[in-house]
């Protein structure tokens, strides 16, 4: 820029932000000679309040295309796909399946995934609406539920496994309730029943 502001005589100031919250740029600013006087002189703004505003606009609007690029932003956009006990869960009781996973790459919750290429290929595919829901037919949905039960009765986890109690394998004790002590109303009329009655026998 300065070597362009030379050549021409022209002042150029630049502003620089990310494109999303996944983004791990750090904003900046920069101008030729002292345009960047213009900003506080004219405008009554300092170029680091432009910059911040900038990044919050930018973010808040989400325009940016490139987004996807990063590792955060990929496993944001592919969130849509369910993990995989819902994805059973959902073939099961509503006869919907998912159509188009990338081959290659394991069923498995888009933010457990941390390779890029199959983070990218899932984009792709999402994108181009060849990974998507679709119903099954009956027929499908008979023959997914028989395999259900066969890998049930073999032992299989189907779906997420539910996790262990920390007591398990330990006798429950149930514990029963003492009789408490007597409050300072029964006490205190006992009590002056028995000398009342002490002073009658006297």
């Amino acid at each position: 820029l300065d070597g362009l502001a030379f050549h021409t005589g022209i002042y150029v100031c630049l502003f620089t932000t990310c494109g999303h919250v996944y983004d791990s740029s750090q904003p900046f600013w920069y101008g030729t000679d002292n345009v960047m006087d213009f900003w506080e002189d004219v405008m009554d703004l300092e170029p680091d309040e432009i910059i911040c505003k900038l990044e919050q606009w930018a973010c808040v609007h989400g325009k940016n295309m490139e987004e996807h690029n990063s590792v955060e932003g990929m496993q944001q956009m592919c969130a849509c796909i369910l993990n995989s006990s819902l994805h059973v869960a959902i073939k099961e009781k509503h006869g919907i399946d998912l159509l188009g996973w990338p081959e290659g790459m394991p069923f498995q919750s888009p933010h457990a995934i941390i390779n890029t290429e199959h983070l990218q290929s899932l984009c792709d595919a999402l994108k181009a609406d060849t990974c998507c829901w679709a119903y099954m037919s009956r027929q499908q949905c008979l023959e997914y539920q028989d395999r259900l039960k066969e890998q049930q009765t073999a032992g299989e986890v189907v779906g997420k496994a539910c996790k262990k109690q920390s007591d398990v394998g330990k006798k429950c004790h149930h514990t029963t309730q003492g009789k408490g002590p007597k409050s300072t109303a029964i006490i205190d009329s006992s009590s002056k029943e028995n000398s009342s009655t002490e002073e009658d026998d006297i």
